[in-house]
């Protein structure tokens, strides 16, 4: 028969003192048959399984309390025992938490959603309970009263959202009748017409009556006052007085005080702009002594920052009419100096009701007196109790510390003022400037010209982690008062307490079972005999740690023991390892996905369910999901990471981006006619990330602007076929980053492209499909293997046609683009082509590099079907060749952010079978930003060109490029730089003698998307015969 037995007396950790066994007793050593889950959907429940055919025991049932409660996903839990013929029937019931995913509201248009959920004080994932619901509903029913909504009510729904435990809380707001304002008053000095400002308070009769906005509406009207010029003017928070039930008379009373004008004077190094930067007096400052007082603190402590010990700031407010027309800076007025003395207790009757009255068009001038005093310079430095270090490094330190303080501190290049009263010859100038002064220029502000106390402050700190990184672990560095020489310069003095040097006597780890020793010794960045730096000491606990999580222990924990000798010279240090369990993958949940497939996610993952969980594993899964262009975002983390657990939850969060995008062009141009345009991309087809982009250009030529007496476009263009008339771009693209089984590491792209073009010197008929493979292993390896087939036709028009250029004569010329369209083989011709490229990315940020290495090789099969017959020869060719190219880049920090650029390419065309040609638009060509600077874009002529014909374009090149960028500030940088290399028609007549040599300057400026370059290179050996330039100016985004 079978008993039903409450299981927290089986888990009782000793039996009750009873004559008899506890209920139940008899079930213990049962076999488990069969688990039982109530209260949710058992496919729910993780961490049940493998209990059949396991003797029922406390521990047993303890161990599955204990990993139900570590999910958080249960209020409750509960555990019974029921036997059954073969042995025990486990019934596990459960209270689910219902947490509140997200926060909806309906019948809120007068509170906007995200006001709703603030003033609910929602925080997503809450639990779900009635207390929680009874605080949000009187948040939300008080804010609507304080808006103008007294009978507001507010009552919930839950509904629920798909994901266990989670629902979505819909708010139901019933607003009511607003009480609303019946009419609005100003009242007090206005100053300015009231309908004016009435406009600026924004409040009329028949708005609801909210005392939020109308707090925000008198701020507006009072920084409209200070904006005039009435710094001190207060607008009172708007009163209601009842009128009936449902309406309110607001009266809002105005105060605008005196107008107040703030001036500085006496500076000659800081401008007043600055100055008032640092006061920051603006319509919402706060009048006051403290306010006021701290202004002034502030300009004087700033003064001490850039090298003025001795500056002293006062101010004053006298009465003074203001000079007209007024001056064109601002924070200066010459009238504020002419009235003499203070007039006014700044903070007395200026304020108060009691203030004397102000002569028509009279102002009180705020007024701050700078004196700066002697800007101090450094004789030199002193040094006490130094041995360990030559004085030279440490000065060394100081002087990098105080020239980064003076790049900081960008005003210290502010054009000064000197002599700015005493040019207008206005009294009080004499208390304001002092004999002597004189206009700074930068060469004055070396680290050894300017004593600023801040950066030796600092730099004391930095010798002292110096000392402390050589093992002088008690090192203590002081900056004493400072003395002065006879000149007055100032002379800093260091007082450093060295201590005893402790070096490593042993080093090792305990604990350690999991990691062979060898390994974990690889990770260590010290040895026996090393000095102690805490710094090394630190790093290395964290890069073992780092070393176990990427084998699965999440939770091991390094602790490290460090044991002195008697004098402290000698140290032992042991790691001692606690390594917890390896964290296996339990199971993975997938959240965020509305229009992707939960399949194609899990595939894509890095692991999968029975797998060891690495911080690696989860980084590599989220790029290869971020790889698929289908998510703006990815999260994976374990479910509830605090809780230490052998097998863990996964979530793996996403964010998608939206779906589909169309855009649609139409209009007329001189050069392209009537044109229209469709864009169209689809980047989730069927939830499984596949790709499809159309776009479509059409353009009909209306007008031929190119006609000149030697030719005719239009002629040409009208022998054309109607077809051949209308030009046109066709793209589209199906791209599959993932096969099922492959992980997203390989992916498939098919492109088609037919694109029609007519200028006045040709009419080009381009058309290719291309299947593609791609691969990318980690971040390291990339792998693209393209197979298709191109298709040519191109017709020259009759004429002799020049390149386009600065001197051309006739808009019947060449231009760029069009000459590399020219390239193609004239007539018809079919090519099949076999791409590859592979790469290989050791550096730190392929967008903007300052270490590492990049090794690229590509390779390029070509074969022509027919021999393709050139009218302008009578002579028929063909291809059947490989172009081969190889790039090695390596990048170097040398220090202060400076950063060494090398890189060699080389790059050769091979004939595969006799009588094989290049034709031009498969030649290499040199000359350019990315290739070698100082020649314009593929300008370079061959090596072997005869006598004086330069030509463009070979079968081998060879480039060896350097470039030195020195960065200054965070935006901004130089470079100085020399390409090398040069370009041969026949690979026979290869000469790694003959090379071209350029030199230049380049200018980067960094944004989001990489480094913008200004290169100017210059051509160190032109050659005249050739007509060769000095140099080219080359503008690219990115380097190399």
């Amino acid at each position: 028969m079978g008993v039903l037995l409450l299981l927290p007396a089986l888990l009782a950790s000793t039996l009750p003192a009873q004559g008899s066994a506890p209920p139940g007793e008899d079930l213990l050593g049962r076999p488990v048959t069969d688990v039982v889950v109530e209260g949710v959907d058992p496919a729910s429940v993780g961490g049940i399984e493998g209990l059949d055919g396991e003797p029922l025991t406390r521990a047993l049932v303890q161990r599955l309390i204990d990993a139900l409660w570590a999910t958080d996903r249960y209020r409750d839990v509960r555990v019974y025992a029921q036997a059954v013929a073969e042995g025990v029937q486990l019934v596990v019931h459960l209270e689910e938490r219902r947490r509140i995913r997200t926060l909806e509201a309906t019948g809120n248009d007068h509170m906007d959603l995200r006001e709703l959920r603030r003033v609910a004080g929602f925080v997503p994932d809450a639990e779900e309970h009635p207390d929680l619901l009874e605080e949000m509903r009187g948040r939300i029913e008080t804010a609507y009263a304080t808006h103008g909504y007294p009978n507001a009510a507010v009552s919930f729904r839950s509904e629920e959202t798909g994901e266990p435990g989670r629902v979505s809380l819909i708010a139901e707001v019933t607003e009511g009748e607003p009480i609303r304002i019946a009419t609005v008053q100003l009242s007090g000095e206005l100053l300015y017409p009231p309908p004016m400002l009435r406009e600026i308070l924004g409040i009329a009769p028949g708005d609801p009556w909210d005392q939020p906005a109308l707090g925000r509406a008198a701020e507006r009207l009072a920084q409209f006052y200070r904006g005039e010029g009435y710094l001190l003017a207060v607008v009172s928070e708007p009163v209601a007085v009842p009128r009936d039930a449902g309406r309110v008379d607001v009266t809002v009373t105005i105060d605008p005080g005196l107008p107040v004008r703030v001036v500085f004077g006496g500076q000659l190094h800081v401008s007043a702009a600055k100055l008032a930067e640092l006061a920051a007096i603006d319509e919402t400052f706060d009048f006051s002594p403290t306010a006021v007082g701290n202004a002034a603190d502030r300009i004087a402590a700033y003064y001490r920052t850039i090298g003025f010990p001795e500056a002293e700031v006062s101010f004053d407010v006298v009465a003074a009419r203001p000079t007209e027309p007024p001056p064109r800076t601002p924070f200066e007025d010459p009238a504020a100096w002419s009235a003499g003395l203070a007039t006014l207790d700044p903070f007395g009757d200026w304020r108060g009701p009691g203030r004397p009255v102000a002569g028509a068009g009279t102002v009180w001038f705020l007024r701050f007196r700078v004196h700066e005093g002697t800007r101090r310079g450094v004789a030199h430095i002193e040094w006490d109790g130094v041995t360990a270090f030559d004085v030279a490094e440490l000065g060394v330190l100081v002087a990098e510390n105080v020239a980064a303080a003076i790049e900081s501190h960008g005003s210290l290049l502010d054009t000064p003022r000197p002599g700015e009263l005493a040019a207008l010859g206005l009294s009080g100038e004499d208390r304001l400037t002092g004999p002597g002064a004189s206009r700074p220029f930068l060469a004055d502000w070396g680290p050894n010209r300017v004593f600023l106390e801040q950066a030796y402050r600092a730099a004391a700190v930095r010798i002292e982690e110096r000392y402390r990184s050589e093992g002088f672990l008690d090192a203590h560095v002081t900056l004493l008062p400072p003395a002065h020489d006879a000149t007055g310069a100032v002379i800093p003095r260091f007082r450093v307490q060295e201590g005893v040097q402790s070096m490593l006597a042993g080093i090792g780890v305990t604990g350690a079972t999991a990691i062979p020793e060898e390994e974990l010794l690889d990770v260590f960045l010290l040895e026996e005999g090393d000095p102690v730096n805490e710094l090394l000491v630190e790093e290395t606990r964290q890069a073992i740690l780092d070393l176990y999580a990427s084998r699965g222990y999440l939770y091991a924990q390094v602790e490290r023991q460090v044991v002195f000798s008697d004098d402290r010279s000698s140290v032992t240090l042991r790691f001692a390892v606690v390594e917890g369990p390896q964290v296996r993958v339990a199971g993975i949940e997938v959240t965020g996905n509305a229009d992707t497939a939960t399949s194609l996610i899990l595939g894509t993952l890095a692991f999968e369910e029975g797998d060891v969980f690495s911080p690696d594993l989860a980084e590599e899964s989220e790029r290869r999901l971020l790889r698929l262009g289908i998510f703006q975002g990815v999260t994976i983390a374990p479910v509830a990471p605090e809780v230490v657990e052998a097998e863990k939850t996964i979530a793996v969060q996403v964010r998608e981006h939206r779906p589909q995008a169309l855009e649609l062009r139409a209009g007329f141009s001189t050069a392209e006619g009537a044109r229209a345009a469709m864009s169209y991309g689809y980047r989730n087809l069927f939830g499984y990330a596949v790709g499809l982009n159309l776009r479509l250009k059409l353009n009909y030529r209306l007008f031929f602007l190119e006609d000149d007496a030697g030719h005719s476009f239009e002629t040409d263009y009208h022998a054309l076929s109607l077809q051949d008339q209308l030009e046109r771009l066709l793209v589209a693209s199906v791209a599959v980053p993932y096969l099922p089984g492959l992980r997203s590491l390989v992916g498939l792209q098919l492109d088609l492209a037919n694109e029609r073009k007519n200028r006045p010197s040709y009419g080009a008929d381009l058309s290719s499909v291309f299947l593609g493979v791609s691969t990318g292993w980690r971040k390291l390896l990339s792998l693209v293997i393209q197979a298709g087939i191109e298709y040519n036709n191109l017709v020259r028009f009759e004429g002799d046609f020049e390149l386009c250029s600065s001197t051309s004569t006739t808009v019947n010329c060449i231009r760029p683009d069009d000459l590399r369209r020219l390239r193609t083989p004239q007539g018809t011709s079919t090519f099949a082509v076999v791409r590859a490229a592979a790469g290989v990315d050791w550096r730190d940020d392929p967008f903007n590099p300052t270490r590492g290495l990049y090794l690229s090789a590509n390779a390029e099969w070509v074969r022509s079907f027919d021999p393709v017959f050139d009218p302008s020869t009578g002579v028929s060719s063909f291809s059947h060749l490989i172009k081969t190219s190889f790039q090695l880049s390596g990048y170097a920090p040398l220090g202060a952010g400076l950063v060494l650029a090398l890189a060699a390419r080389y790059g050769q065309v091979f004939q595969l079978e006799r009588g094989s040609r290049t034709f031009p638009d498969r030649y290499f060509y040199l000359g350019g930003s990315d290739t070698i600077r100082g020649f314009p874009q593929e300008s370079l002529s061959v090596a072997d060109a005869p006598g004086e014909f330069p030509t463009a374009g070979g079968d081998l090149f060879l480039i060896f490029r350097g470039e030195l960028r020195i960065p200054v500030g965070d935006t901004l940088g130089f470079a100085v730089f020399s390409d090398v290399g040069n370009l041969w028609r026949d690979p026979d007549h290869f000469d790694f003698t003959v090379l071209r040599y350029t030199a230049g300057l380049g200018l980067r400026i960094q944004t989001p998307v990489g480094p913008l370059a200004f290169d100017y290179g210059f051509n160190l050996v032109p050659r005249d015969e050739w007509g060769e330039g000095f140099g080219a100016l080359h503008f690219s985004i990115g380097g190399f």
